[in-house]
């Protein structure tokens, strides 16, 4: 985690670093439309929760830099 907080307007974000592995948009072609309506899913459930997240219980996590 690199950075956590609030806008202005009140929305929340959490600045993470980049997983390894392959980019959505290089495989999207090669996902089911049945697999597509899962991730489409599963992604803005993931995004509602953290969205929801307070990053008081943070706070004290140091900031790292990503790996060059």
């Amino acid at each position: 985690m690199h950075d956590a907080g609030a806008y202005e307007n009140g929305w929340r974000y959490v600045l993470i670093s980049r997983l390894r592995g392959e980019n959505l948009a290089g495989s999207w072609a090669r996902v089911s439309p049945a697999g597509r309506e899962r991730l489409v899913s599963r992604i803005g459930e993931t995004l509602a929760v953290l969205h929801s997240l307070s990053p008081q219980p943070l706070a004290d996590v140091p900031l790292t830099q990503p790996d060059p």
